[in-house]
């Protein structure tokens, strides 16, 4: 969820399979950010953190590999 003074706002996540939560909220900072400033809306913007959080917890490591 994010809250801002304008609102709060949901995206569900999509379920994976944990295997390494290490950078997961870096992750998802960093997907919710890039879409930010890709032009994105706010649950779109959400929706990426999400996609990639989801992504880096399902592989063992901080970061997932080339071309995932």
């Amino acid at each position: 969820m994010l809250g801002t003074p304008a609102g709060r706002w949901r995206a569900p996540a999509t379920p994976v399979e944990v295997l390494d939560s290490t950078g997961a909220g870096d992750a998802f900072a960093a997907g919710l950010l890039a879409a930010l400033c890709h032009g994105a809306g706010l649950v779109e913007a959400l929706a990426d953190g999400n996609r990639l959080g989801g992504l880096v917890v399902s592989r063992l490591g901080a970061r997932p590999g080339p071309g995932s």
